[in-house]
């Protein structure tokens, strides 16, 4: 009898440290899960969010990469705000002011291709001279965005780029357009003020001498080669600006790498 007693006793008591390893294993498993789960993100594209864990979405950005290993995968987690602050950082006014002076360039052999043609100043072959504007912004925006910033650009960072580009085309519009007026064409201004005061009598068939003297002069003022090319570098300027506000929302890229 006092055998069998220890016996239970003995197995009473086994069963309940086993009972209570148990627990503590159960506790300490929980423990392990609360850390894992809440110190970083847990997502991965193929799973989703784990159980308890944090959303990434309220989450800092983070890159991940797994690297196989014998005994399972490792997942290297690295922070990806400070490649996206980096990029954002990366000055675009360099390679801006390339593209912007052969955009400008470009416009401005189509111009001169124009005028030894004999093509009219305001013929509708001048609005072409914009395809060579918007064509020029595009395909300055996604190479600097692919080749300077790795593939990734925000609106913001894209919206800028094709504001350096304009800036740059306007001053070489600008510059072309003083030259042009005053060595190249200057018999285009001679037109423009005949064909104002052809306007101007059209309007009005009873305008005095004085009164169409008065307005011919202010139509000269603004018809100088001067004023023609400060107005042609700020029409350029804010076509351009409005260019590039329509162009950045389809060049602008996430990074690809994110879940």
């Amino acid at each position: 009898m006092p055998k069998v007693l220890s016996t239970c006793l003995c197995r009473s008591g086994y069963a309940q440290a086993g009972l209570k390893l148990g627990v503590f294993q159960k506790k300490w498993v929980s423990y392990l899960h609360r850390t894992a789960t809440t110190t970083y993100p847990c997502s991965l594209p193929g799973l989703g969010e784990f159980s308890r864990s944090w959303s990434y979405k309220t989450y800092p950005l983070q890159k991940y990469k797994c690297f196989p290993f014998r005994k399972g995968i490792i997942i290297n987690f690295t922070s990806q705000n400070k490649k996206n602050k980096n990029m954002e950082q990366k000055s675009t006014f360099f390679p801006a002011l390339q593209f912007g002076l052969l955009t400008g360039l470009a416009m401005v052999v189509y111009t001169l291709v124009l005028y030894l043609a004999g093509v009219d100043v305001h013929s509708y072959w001048n609005l072409l001279s914009y395809a060579f504007f918007i064509g020029g912004l595009l395909w300055g925006i996604t190479s600097i965005r692919e080749k300077q910033l790795e593939g990734v650009m925000s609106y913001g960072k894209a919206f800028g780029t094709g504001f350096w580009i304009t800036l740059f085309v306007a001053i070489v519009l600008g510059i072309f357009a003083y030259f042009y007026l005053k060595d190249i064409n200057p018999g285009a201004l001679a037109d423009a003020t005949a064909k104002a005061e052809d306007k101007i009598l059209a309007s009005n068939p009873d305008i005095s001498d004085a009164d169409l003297q008065k307005a011919l002069g202010m139509v000269k003022v603004f018809t100088n080669p001067i004023m023609s090319a400060v107005t042609q570098l700020i029409s350029n300027l804010i076509a351009g600006t409005i260019f590039s506000l329509i162009i950045a929302i389809f060049a602008k890229r996430e990074d690809r790498t994110l879940a």
